[in-house]
């Protein structure tokens, strides 16, 4: 017949508390870079709408500029036509 040894011995119980305790160590870190990650992440956000702003505003005054640039070449194609005119 087999027998069976239920003891519990110290070592068992060191090991087990070790290693419960390096999970929950291990947990502890990675649940701490979860929320510096969280904030560096809303960081970027705010970047990227920034830089969004910013490009929206510089397409804005590149479509005034095309405008003005075609007021402008037609006045100066009217003054050309009329040699009466003079600046």
């Amino acid at each position: 017949m087999i027998d069976i040894d239920y003891t519990i011995s110290l070592g068992a119980i060191v090991n087990t508390v070790v290693i419960a305790a390096g999970g929950l160590m291990t947990l502890g870190a990675l649940r701490f870079q979860l929320k510096s990650l969280d904030a560096r992440l809303a960081d970027l956000e705010g970047e990227a709408k920034k830089q969004t702003d910013i490009l929206t505003t510089l397409a804005r005054q590149d479509a005034r500029l095309d405008a003005l640039d075609t007021r402008f070449n037609d006045l100066i194609a009217r003054l050309g036509r009329n040699p009466e005119c003079h600046l």
